[in-house]
C-alpha cells in the first residue's frame, strides 16, 4: 500500500471520527472566531494616525492572560510584557499579584549587540573597551556608564556624542512627539553624556569632546525639520561649551559626517552607501579628539572630502535713524548680505562690538 492512499484513509477516518464528535468539532470551528475575539492585533502603516511616536511598519498582538507583543522593525526593537493580577482586578499595589511582570526590550538604546561586536574587534586587536546599554536620554544612566568607565581606566578623556534616531516626515504632516524624541536623543542625550564627564574632564584638566551634527543642521534638508533643528543646536552647544572648557584644556568640536550607517541605509542609493563608508570619516573624528586637536571648529567629512563650515558675520551696514524703518533694512539689502571682509567670530560679544564699531562710524 502506497503512503498516498494511506494518507488518505487516515484522514478519512479522522473527520469521520471528528463528524462524530460533536464537542470537538465545534472547537475547531470556534477556535478562529474565538482569537478574533480574544487577541488584537494592529500594525502601523502611517506615522501619523497614530497618537504617539513609531515607525511604519511596526505591529504588535496581545490576548489571554496580559500577554503583549510589540515589534518596531526599522529601529530593531521588540518587547514582550506578561502582566498579571489578582482575580477581580482590584488588588492595592504589592497585595494580591498572583502573575508576574516579565519583559524582553531589544533596541538601540539596550540592545546592545552592535556594540558588542565593536568590543569584540577591538579586543581581538589586542585593545580593552566595554559596551553599555543605557539610553542618552537618561542623565542618571549616563552618570553610571562614566562611572564604570573610570572604574576600569581611571579617567575619561575623549567623549564622542554619536547617538541618534530617525523620523523623517514634512513638518506638516508630523507629530510633535515625533520632534520631541528626535530632539531629546540628539541634542539632550548629548547633554546629559556631556554633563556627566564634565567634572571629571575639569578636574584632570583635560578632555575632548565631539559633537555629532548633520549637514541638515547646518544647511537643512526636506522633512527633516525635528533632524535639523537637533543637530544644529548641538554645533551651537558646542559654540558656547568650548569657551567655558578653555581654561581646563578641554577641547570641543562638531563634526557633520556623511556616511552610510544603518541609521541612513534607507535614505542612500546603493552606490552611494558603499561610497560612504563610515572608515572615510574616522580621520576627521580622531584628529579632533587628539591631543593636537582645534576647538570649536565644525568639520564635515565623508567618502575622502573633508571640509569646514563657519557661522560668519557680514560687514553689514550701519543705519542712521530716519533710515531705521522696513523701507531702509529693503533699501539697503545688498549691503547687508555682502560677504567681502565678512569675518567668523569665535565669541557672540564679537557681534555686539561690530555692532558699536559700525555705529561710531555714523558720528565720524
Amino acid at each position: 500500500m502506497s503512503a498516498r492512499p494511506a494518507l488518505l484513509a487516515f484522514m478519512r477516518k479522522e473527520v469521520r471520527h471528528l463528524l462524530r464528535d460533536r464537542q470537538t468539532l465545534a472547537i475547531l470551528l470556534l477556535l478562529p472566531i474565538a482569537q478574533l475575539l480574544l487577541f488584537g492585533f494592529a500594525v502601523r502603516t502611517d506615522e501619523g494616525m497614530a497618537p504617539y511616536a513609531g515607525s511604519v511598519g511596526q505591529f504588535f498582538w496581545s490576548g489571554v492572560a496580559g500577554t503583549f507583543f510589540w515589534i518596531d522593525p526599522k529601529e530593531d526593537l521588540w518587547a514582550v510584557l506578561m502582566l498579571g493580577s489578582a482575580p477581580g482586578g482590584s488588588a492595592r499595589p504589592g497585595e494580591g499579584v498572583w502573575g508576574s511582570i516579565n519583559v524582553t526590550l531589544r533596541g538601540p538604546e539596550t540592545k546592545g549587540v552592535a556594540a558588542l561586536q565593536v568590543v569584540e574587534e577591538i579586543r581581538a586587536a589586542g585593545g580593552a573597551a566595554m559596551s553599555n546599554g543605557g539610553s542618552v536620554t537618561e542623565y542618571d544612566q549616563m552618570v553610571e556608564m562614566v562611572a564604570k568607565a573610570k572604574e576600569a581606566w581611571g579617567g575619561l578623556h575623549i567623549l564622542i556624542n554619536n547617538a541618534g534616531i530617525l523620523r523623517d516626515k514634512s513638518f506638516a504632516k508630523m507629530e510633535i512627539a515625533d520632534f520631541e524624541l528626535v530632539v531629546k536623543v540628539h541634542l539632550i542625550g548629548s547633554a546629559n553624556c556631556t554633563k556627566a564627564v564634565w567634572e571629571t574632564m575639569r578636574e584632570q584638566n583635560y578632555g575632548r569632546i565631539l559633537m555629532t551634527a548633520s549637514s541638515t543642521g547646518l544647511y537643512g534638508n526636506f522633512g527633516q525639520t525635528n533632524y535639523g533643528a537637533a543637530k544644529l543646536g548641538l554645533a551651537g552647544f558646542t559654540k558656547s561649551l568650548y569657551l567655558e572648557g578653555a581654561k581646563n584644556n578641554i577641547k570641543v568640536n562638531t563634526l557633520a559626517p556623511i556616511a552610510a550607517t544603518r541609521m541612513t541605509e534607507d535614505i542612500f542609493p546603493p552606490e552611494a552607501f558603499k561610497s560612504f563608508n563610515p572608515i572615510n570619516v574616522v580621520p576627521a573624528a580622531l584628529f579632533l579628539v587628539s591631543e593636537e586637536a582645534p576647538s570649536n571648529a565644525i568639520v564635515g567629512a565623508g567618502g575622502g572630502f573633508f571640509h569646514a563650515a563657519n557661522v560668519t558675520l557680514t560687514r553689514g551696514v550701519a543705519l542712521s535713524e530716519d533710515e531705521r524703518t522696513v523701507e531702509g533694512v529693503a533699501a539697503h539689502w545688498a549691503e547687508i548680505i555682502d560677504r567681502t571682509g565678512e569675518i567668523v567670530p569665535q565669541s557672540g560679544s564679537e557681534q555686539s562690538m561690530a555692532a558699536i564699531n559700525r555705529l561710531q562710524s555714523l558720528g565720524s
